[in-house]
């Protein structure tokens, strides 16, 4: 099939201007060598006149964009002549890449509770009576952590599922920022990493044109505590080093054997008297990374 005649026909064209959109209509005449489609009417070219495509400026306002194009068989043509309608207008449906949308951000919270060894005094203690001796019962405090759920749109191409693994569970190893907030190093711990399932989508591109992107909406849960997530607790025990070797702890007169642990010096050595305030030991539960990779913003 080859096209033998394509030519506007200019004593067709109209164009209104109203308070709310300024629109045109354009219409070719377009004849074939065989019988054809409209479809193919619709990019029909010959001589150097070309059916517009969609997203192209009108000849005489090129703000007037090109909306939609109509392809209409003649009744008696055989499939071979066909009009072809050009409909422009300046208010365009514009539909964006679902993958430039910027990350959502949703903030809740979440409640626990846990023993605690320290208070928070001014001049923190330890949680025991005067003796300096542990409760039969651990004390318990409300807890928690103040929660974040980032939600971004990324190509399915580019996601890679590892990365559920390699940030659950995990620690920020330096600061970063969530929402235009700024998190310290080690504040925030990173839950777990979801992805739905594939889509595909069409977007308006810069042209006015369309184009299809496939992609995959992630989720990223973030725990945040103000005083971070490691474990801080007491240095007790009931033996001390001695020489390399653990000793059983006996001190005072008559000597005193601790129920809950004596209060110990940090390098496993036991202090003085059972009311002195023990050392402390901070344990780190979790990796620490950086969170750079998840693109949260």
């Amino acid at each position: 099939m080859a096209w033998t005649q394509v030519s506007e026909q200019g004593q067709l064209a109209t164009s209104e201007t109203n308070a709310d959109e300024k629109t045109a209509l354009r219409v070719f005449f377009c004849k074939s060598s065989t019988p054809t489609t409209t479809v193919a009417a619709e990019r029909a070219s010959y001589g150097g006149t070309t059916i517009p495509v969609k997203g192209e400026g009108h000849p005489d306002d090129a703000g007037r964009k090109v909306k939609t194009i109509t392809a209409k068989s003649d009744e008696e043509g055989n499939r071979e002549i066909f009009f072809v309608e050009v409909q422009y207008s300046d208010k365009q449906t514009v539909v964006d890449n679902p993958v430039d949308k910027p990350a959502t951000y949703e903030w809740d919270s979440d409640d626990a509770t846990e023993p605690y060894f320290i208070d928070r005094s001014d001049t923190p203690k330890s949680v025991c009576n005067s003796a300096g001796e542990r409760f039969a019962e651990f004390r318990e405090r409300e807890t928690g952590s103040h929660l974040c759920i980032v939600t971004k749109n990324v190509v399915y191409s580019s996601y890679d599922p590892t990365i559920g693994i390699t940030f659950k569970d995990a620690v920020n190893s330096g600061g970063f920022t969530v929402d235009g907030q700024s998190v310290s190093a080690g504040q925030c711990k990173c839950k777990k990493v979801a992805a739905g399932p594939k889509q595909t989508a069409s977007y308006t591109t810069g042209g006015g044109g369309t184009a299809t992107v496939v992609y995959r909406e992630v989720k990223a849960y973030l725990q945040f505590r103000q005083d971070g997530w490691d474990d801080v607790v007491e240095d007790r025990g009931f033996n001390e080093l001695n020489s390399g070797k653990l000793k059983e702890i006996s001190k005072g007169t008559p000597p005193t054997k601790p129920e809950f642990g004596w209060p110990l010096n940090g390098s496993g050595g036991a202090k003085a008297n059972v009311t002195d305030t023990p050392s402390t030991i901070t344990f780190k539960p979790y990796r620490k990374i950086s969170f750079g990779p998840l693109g949260l913003s």
